[in-house]
């Protein structure tokens, strides 16, 4: 299920046709997802910066898919707009995640799908090098605090049997979950923070490393662990 194959088969049930389906894919910061889903014959809709309480809305940016800055907690679009909706290594970093889901259930339509990718509490939770990363700082007073830890102070995980339940209380019915990964990537970003946010802050010179970092991690996702994966993915159902 991990990695941009195992999206795609999940989706092919609304497989486009004459009327394309309509997918957003929410904190899609570099419009990889987006683009793909464009050529595979899908109408894309790209959020970016989505993690905050305060962010302001707007479209922002010229050419491929349409994309808005907007919260993840009051997403600017109507009730029922999407077909889908791609929820990836996003819901961990949100100040409120159960509002969350209830904007994503808002914005799809009855019947539409939501993908959810999340890091797992489970054998490999360890293997977390923001929190890692955290706990460093913290000891040893110094170093740069991690964007994507700054509005909860921490990269939460979930069990597959907490996110199920989360995900029925908004109105979803979850019809699988799966773990993937090793968090062996993990190691890697963690080599980077040390050396762009803690030795010596270089914000630029973290932001180019970490391409090889995203390398890794799209490889990591996609080895099957099953039940003891670095991350867990749901594939829900909005209730019509």
């Amino acid at each position: 299920m991990g990695g941009w194959r195992g999206i795609e088969r999940w989706l092919a049930p609304i497989a486009p046709g004459p009327d394309p389906a309509a997918v957003l894919t929410v904190c899609d910061d570099d419009g990889a997802t987006a683009r793909r889903l464009e050529r595979a014959g899908f109408r894309a809709t790209r959020l970016v910066a989505g993690v905050g309480y305060h962010q302001r809305s707007g479209q922002i940016g010229t050419g491929g898919p349409p994309t808005l800055r907007a919260a993840a907690t009051a997403l600017p679009f109507p009730n029922g707009a999407f077909d889908a909706v791609l929820l990836l290594d996003v819901l961990e970093h949100v100040v409120d995640d159960p509002t969350t889901l209830a904007e994503t259930a808002r914005v799809l339509r009855p019947g539409g799908r939501l993908v959810v990718r999340v890091p797992q509490a489970g054998p490999l939770a360890w293997l977390d090098s923001l929190n890692a990363y955290r706990y460093l700082r913290d000891i040893s007073r110094r170093g740069k605090r991690p964007r994507e830890t700054a509005k909860i102070g921490w990269h939460r995980h979930y069990a597959a049997a907490e996110l199920t339940r989360m995900l029925e209380q908004a109105g979803f019915r979850v019809e699988a979950t799966t773990g993937t990964g090793t968090g062996l990537s993990e190691a890697l970003n963690l080599a980077l923070l040390l050396r762009f946010r803690w030795l010596v802050f270089d914000r630029q010179g973290y932001d180019r490393a970490r391409r090889w970092y995203a390398r890794a991690l799209g490889v990591d996702q996609r080895l099957g662990l099953g039940p003891w994966g670095r991350w867990v993915t749901a594939i829900a159902t909005k209730d019509p």
